[in-house]
């Protein structure tokens, strides 16, 4: 497809590290969306921890003047344009289920690659229309995994991890005790070096072996390590006292 707008494909795949040794197991394929990350429309639970360390600067910096241009026009669309955006968003997800149906894997999309919007409240549709794509996303608003919100709001085919902010662990302590999934950035953890075991009495599992949080045991810490800008964060994102 020709560049408009900025951008090719508001949903990329196979580009991401992460999401390529999720695929390998040879059951899925993953796609994601990834917006300018920060703003209160895109990051509506954002503290400063997680904005400087966000995963936005991960990866190889020589690419990332491309990511910020491309990121960027997404949002501008996202935001100025609602309509197309999710005219481009809709036949971005079918042709990736073609895909991955072509492949006979199942299609799994993150459309909080690097922003943290309530997609069942601003594009509901998308659900309804792929129920055969598993979606899924971190998310910082607490309120998406109530039980409430879940049985009113929450489409069956999307799951939500809720991600450690720094000063959010009450709610993430409620989240684990109703059978929820949390999310966590430990600092000091080498890519070879195990992952810590538990944190403040929840069992960890190894958040970074696979970016299909969907897969991972409810009532547990994903632990993932931190990367990029986050490895110097002093502002409590990042968890050190383990």
């Amino acid at each position: 497809m020709v560049a408009t707008n900025g951008f090719s494909y508001l949903l990329s795949s196979g580009n991401n590290p992460k999401t390529i040794k999720s695929d390998k197991g040879g059951e899925y394929l993953t796609a994601i969306l990834n917006l300018y990350p920060g703003s209160p429309e895109i990051c509506a639970w954002a503290t400063a921890g997680c904005i400087e360390g966000c995963l936005h600067t991960a990866g190889n910096p020589v690419y990332q003047r491309g990511k910020d241009r491309a990121r960027l026009a997404r949002t501008d669309l996202f935001l100025k344009d609602r309509g197309q955006f999710i005219r481009r968003l809709m036949a971005d997800t079918a042709q990736h289920c073609r895909k991955a149906y072509r492949k006979n894997v199942l299609p799994c999309v993150r459309l909080n690659g690097t922003s943290d919007i309530a997609w069942e409240s601003v594009v509901p549709e998308i659900f309804s229309a792929f129920p055969d794509c598993q979606f899924y996303d971190y998310t910082k608003g607490a309120h998406r995994l109530s039980t409430d919100w879940r049985a009113r709001r929450m489409p069956p085919n999307y799951d939500l991890t809720l991600s450690f902010s720094g000063k959010n662990w009450l709610k993430c302590r409620t989240a684990l005790a109703d059978g929820g999934r949390v999310a966590a950035v430990f600092g000091g953890i080498g890519r070879n070096q195990p992952m810590v075991a538990s944190y403040k009495g929840w069992p960890v599992v190894d958040g970074d072996e696979t970016d299909l949080t969907f897969s991972r045991p409810q009532g547990t810490i994903l632990g993932l390590r931190a990367k990029g800008l986050a490895k110097q964060d002093q502002t409590g994102f990042v968890i050190r006292d383990y």
